[in-house]
């Protein structure tokens, strides 16, 4: 037997040590080792183990609910042997009560069958590597968290072996040990300001980072990278465990999954060092995540002076008695001592987090089981009278509004514990892979057999298909995972097919067994679609609070399908906690988080409504969510321009915590014509985007801290773009602006019609309406802004302007507004993101008039005396309808309902106004990304003939024009898709901020986002790295660089404080910037060719595009620019 001493260097808490040598040898010399440990050859299995390995101080004592210590220095006593499985934390047993002890404040009955408690000197680990010699090529690391509601289970229960031999033994193992129960999850304000919460999320991460400090003393591959940046190559492992104890078949539900899920949103995603590149989860159960103001009953301490000195004073006995009753006590299915929002470690709901992709690690793999939720129901006694009642006792926080919309959404089905599995998956967006365990029965926790098959311990049984092609293509798409991030990328051959990432269709792979139960049947398939919808509706958009709810700080339904899914299952059929008074309800305003407060929040009186925000502690701003700036534009008061709002101070104080509705969204153009070259009618779309209400003039207003600032500060304004036809306030946070800015400033987020609802045209709208409403709604935005803004600490003589594409383009129009003398000045500064200026016809040319013709046909009005008055009586599901068919039938990357050249707000073509100087504001900053047409031009079936691309694209040019674009362009040397996209950027994009920036001569900077692609729109996500941009999932910057980002958003930061990208807010590695008009200077924002550095330099534009953009000048008038 060969025999291997590896010696332990002392860890640092929480920070990682000095890398640790590979020791083939039986000695070391390292000063600071605390330990020297000899582990046991596996002949049989060809396996080396480490087993017992200690990596934590003894948490006894005054360690007690305190972070991890490191291991006093254990040197003489000699060689340790590691060949016994450490003792298990503290355990408490399971049984099932068939009511919930926390609807009543009753005393607990104790429990007489409890485990004999274990010792609390717990924090053990164990390794594993392959042979019986130290690998010499570094292996990627599976770390295992074991299972147990976080109240039970432990690494003896789990043999590394299993996973190495799945693994053709191309991998090295580690499995952990934590505290458990109360022991490590008690919650309260005591325990945060005496103590630690979460001690065990912190002892994993702990143990986490001993890996990182000496796996490899043990063959494991850390893969350590640069500072803040290093990226772990190992694999972060664990699932929900249905483990079956004796003398009774009791289920427990394990945190394994779950544990995983909290490092993946720890510390907001950032980590540092990054401990794992991958995550795997099976059943990720999440509980609920509540605040933590009191803690549970105490043992004779409640009148101590300091009641968590006394708790660490008390017999291990004791606790283990009080741990095991009050868990059992609990509702049947759930657990009471679950991981809290700690404000530290774990900052907000991780449903939360993932929703802003606030995550560490880059990939995942996730399996759910077909029936999770059976194991944790009462089957003898269930509650099925009244599903409304099971969800109230389920989540004690509920009110009856919340009970009854559950059993609504599920009427027709049952499982409601995959949603987390889902969150999860939207948080890794083309790095994630979705799995679905279907063995009948296929309930929580049976696929666990299928990871362990020798899993040992009385009543366990070996897998129920114990087919060997099912086993190893099953366990094989997991190791896999762990050696190569990709479960397509097979140890060995298997019968899994391609199995596509979860965001390519929502792919999910199937692990069945075919009817006779005979052979395999793994295929793919795509998640539920009813599923997928009723996770949508626990998650997005939660119901609102009942009036009978009674008092503040509960958390929405959409944070987890599980209040207390937590200890030794509790087996009651009421829940204590719907009657304690620690935990009552709120009835004052829906859509408020648990750690968004609002009880000082100041009350802001605008005149016509009073309005009160809410406080974001994690981010220490204030936000005011969907305050109205103008009256409804319905019914009469469609296509006209925006009116003040209604007196509404009867309303008393209105709750500003819930984003608002998004104005009637539609498409972009699709077609391969474009119809505007011919009068033919338009045919209907079939698959019409969802309507939303027209009443939508709110806006979004963001301050720094919870008072108000004393001393007013530059306010930015935020246009969103969306091609004039979609978008809205709630895809941008204004937080993510504050706090690039240092929280220096205060942002707005407008919102204003889009589509024919915003940009309807024609002499009918200029005679008895108002042209360009979307436009005049911003305008009315700016001058509430004007207004009002110092009532929020806003200086009305320091506001900015920004929007990205249509929104940049909506801030060209406002620069060029009333031949430059909008009065008052509403604006210093403007910034433009990819400025977008499509063909602007006069309201009266062609082109627009062909427009109202057709909307006024689809919408029956052709034969009515007044056609717009007939169409305000129009129904709105019938105009957005016609708003989706006809801008979805437009030439593809073309949007229909634009700005037109009205006369009174806009006088004439934009560019006609910047070439005579006749702007408003004082300095203008611009960007461009380096390949704006890409995304507007199709990849499918393109028009390779450059000449017909142009006629296309403008409509009134003619076939000189067509060949002239078509020669310009063929000497860039490009194929024809590649000028087709270069066309479209210039003329649209490019050229269009080259017309701006020349009219704001020695006030303007120029950049270019160069980060590849660089395609249009996709600098965005490094302004507001954790909004939802374009739906529910966070996706952040794929260049994830702090110096970059800190460089990027600061330069933009910056020129909102002083109008001028030089004058930094905190110090970037952005160098001088120069003004435009000095060389044609231009700032590039790119990274080095290896993708792994900040490249920002400073250029100059090219010639050559500004030659093709004096080109296109010249043809504005056929353009329509």
């Amino acid at each position: 037997m060969t025999k291997i001493i590896c010696r332990l260097s002392l860890l640092v808490v929480f920070l990682v040590s000095a890398t640790t040598s590979h020791i083939h040898s039986r000695t070391s010399n390292d000063s600071d080792a605390y330990a020297q440990y000899q582990g046991v050859y596996d002949s049989v299995n060809n396996i080396t183990n480490y087993l017992g390995m200690r990596y934590a101080a003894p948490p006894i004592g005054d360690l007690r609910r305190r972070a991890p210590r490191p291991p006093a220095n254990n040197n003489r006593a000699g060689v340790q042997q590691a060949n016994k499985q450490p003792n298990q934390c503290p355990q408490a047993s399971a049984e099932h009560a068939s009511t919930n002890p926390l609807e009543a404040q009753s005393s607990l009955n104790r429990r007489t069958d409890a485990l004999g408690a274990e010792p609390e000197d717990c924090l053990f680990l164990n390794v594993y590597f392959p042979g019986d010699t130290i690998p010499t090529k570094p292996l990627p690391t599976l770390v295992w968290i074991h299972g147990g509601g976080y109240i039970s289970g432990g690494a003896d229960q789990y043999p590394g072996s299993d996973l190495l031999r799945e693994a053709n033994n191309e991998i090295v193992t580690v499995v952990i040990q934590y505290r458990l129960g109360l022991f490590d999850f008690l919650p309260g304000s005591e325990v945060k300001a005496n103590g630690s919460l979460n001690a065990g999320l912190l002892d994993q991460h702990f143990a986490l980072r001993w890996v990182q400090s000496h796996i490899s003393q043990f063959g494991g591959d850390p893969t350590k990278s640069y500072y803040l940046g290093g990226v772990c190559r190992y694999v972060l492992i664990a699932v929900i465990r249905g483990l079956k104890r004796w003398p009774t078949a009791c289920a427990f539900t394990c945190l394994g999954a779950g544990s995983v899920l909290q490092h993946v949103v720890a510390q907001d995603g950032q980590t540092s060092p990054q401990l794992f590149r991958g995550a795997i989860t099976s059943s990720a159960f999440l509980p609920s995540h509540c605040s933590t103001r009191k803690s549970l009953p105490k043992p004779d301490c409640s009148s101590a002076d300091d009641s968590l000195s006394c708790l660490r004073g008390v017999n291990v006995t004791v606790l283990e008695t009080i741990n095991t009753n009050i868990s059992a006590d609990g509702f049947y299915g759930t657990f009471l001592f679950v991981p809290v929002v700690d404000g530290t470690f774990i900052t907000q709901r991780p449903t939360e987090s993932l929703k802003q992709g606030k995550v560490n690690g880059k990939a995942l793999l996730s399996i759910t089981n077909t029936n999770e939720g059976a194991t944790f129901v009462n089957q003898t006694n269930p509650i099925t009278s009244n599903v409304s009642l099971y969800a109230g006792t389920l989540f004690p926080k509920f009110g009856p509004e919340q009970d009854r919309k559950t059993a609504e959404i599920y009427a027709s089905t049952g499982a409601i514990l995959i949603c987390p599995t889902f969150y999860l998956l939207n948080a890794f967006p083309n790095s994630s892979w979705k799995g679905q365990f279907a063995i009948p029965p296929a309930t929580h926790g049976e696929d666990l057999y299928y990871y362990f098959p020798s899993l040992a311990g009385p009543g366990l049984e070996p897998p129920a298909f114990n087919n060997t092609q099912f086993l190893d293509a099953f366990s094989g798409s997991f190791m896999a995972f762990v050696v190569s991030q990709d479960p397509n990328d097979k140890i060995v051959p298997t019968t899994t097919p391609f199995w596509d990432k979860y965001s390519n269709g929502s792919t999910v792979m199937v692990f069945n067994q075919t009817a006779d139960g005979t052979s395999p049947d793994i295929h793919v398939d795509t998640a539920d679609a009813s599923q997928l919808e009723r996770c949508r509706r626990l998650r997005w958009r939660p119901p609102q609070l009942s009036a009978s709810n009674k008092s503040v700080g509960i958390p929405q339904p959409n944070t987890q399908p599980n209040l207390y899914f937590q200890a030794p299952t509790g087996e009651a059929s009421t829940n204590l906690q719907e009657a304690q008074s620690l935990l009552t309800r709120r009835a004052d305003a829906p859509g408020a988080e648990p750690e968004f407060l609002n009880n000082d929040v100041p009350i802001i009186d605008l005149g016509y409504a009073q309005y009160q925000g809410v406080y974001d502690s994690v981010n220490n701003i204030t936000n005011y969510l969907g305050m109205r700036y103008a009256a409804p534009p319905i019914g009469d008061l469609r296509w006209r321009a925006p009116r003040s709002p209604a007196n509404n101070n009867r309303a008393g104080v209105q709750q500003t915590n819930t984003q608002p509705n998004q104005c009637p969204q539609g498409p972009g153009g699709k077609a391969s014509t474009n119809p505007l070259e011919a009068q033919n009618s338009l045919n209907r779309r079939t698959d019409a985007l969802g309507v939303e209400p027209e009443d939508c003039l709110f806006l979004n207003v963001y301050f720094p801290g919870d008072t108000i600032p004393t001393k007013p500060l530059p306010t930015l304004v935020w246009i969103h773009g969306g091609g004039y036809i979609s978008g809205g306030a709630d895809q941008y946070l204004g937080s993510d602006l504050l706090r690039e800015a240092n929280n220096e400033i205060v942002a707005v987020i407008i919102q204003y019609r889009l589509g024919l609802f915003g940009f309807l045209s024609g002499s009918e709208v200029k005679a008895n309406g108002s042209l360009n409403a979307g436009l005049l709604d911003q305008d009315f935005a700016l001058r509430w802004v004007q207004s009002h803004i110092s009532q929020f600490g806003g200086d009305p003589t320091k506001v900015t302007i920004w929007g990205e594409s249509a929104g940049a383009g909506s801030v060209l129009q406002h620069v060029v507004a009333h031949d430059g003398q909008t009065f008052p000045q509403l604006f210093r500064g403007a910034i433009t993101s990819s400025t977008f200026l499509p063909s602007q016809y006069m309201y009266n040319d062609t082109i627009p008039e062909l427009l109202y013709s057709e909307v006024i046909a689809q919408s029956n009005c052709s034969s009515a005396d007044d056609s717009l008055t007939c169409l305000r009586g129009v129904n709105v599901t019938v105009l957005e309808t016609i708003n989706t068919n006809k801008s979805a039938s437009g030439f593809y990357g073309t949007f229909l309902f634009v700005p037109v050249v009205d006369g009174t707000f806009i006088t004439q073509r934009p560019t006609e106004s910047l070439k005579q100087g006749k702007v408003n504001g004082k300095a203008l900053l611009s960007i461009t990304n380096t390949n704006e047409g890409v995304t507007f031009v199709k990849k499918a079936n393109p028009i390779t003939n450059v000449s017909l691309y142009a006629g296309t694209l403008f409509p009134k040019f003619g076939l000189k024009q067509d060949r002239k674009t078509a020669e310009i362009y063929a000497s860039t040397g490009g194929t024809p898709l590649e000028q087709d996209n270069d066309i479209m950027g210039e003329s649209i994009f490019i050229c269009p901020t080259f017309y701006l920036l020349s009219a704001f001569p020695n006030s303007s900077w120029k950049g270019q986002f160069a980060i590849p692609p660089a395609n249009h729109g996709q600098d965005l996500y490094y302004y507001f790295p954790t909004s939802s941009l374009f739906g529910p999932v966070v996706k952040r910057p794929a260049f994830n660089n702090t110096q970059f980002l800190d460089a990027f958003s600061g330069a933009f930061m910056a020129f909102v404080v002083s109008q001028d990208p030089n004058d930094k807010i905190v110090p970037t590695i952005t160098p001088f910037w120069d003004k435009y008009s000095n060389g044609s200077t231009v700032m590039v924002f790119n990274q080095t060719a290896d993708g792994t550095s900040s490249d920002i330099h400073v250029d100059t534009a090219d010639a050559s595009q500004l030659e093709r953009c004096s080109f296109w000048h010249s043809v504005g008038a056929l353009t329509g620019q």
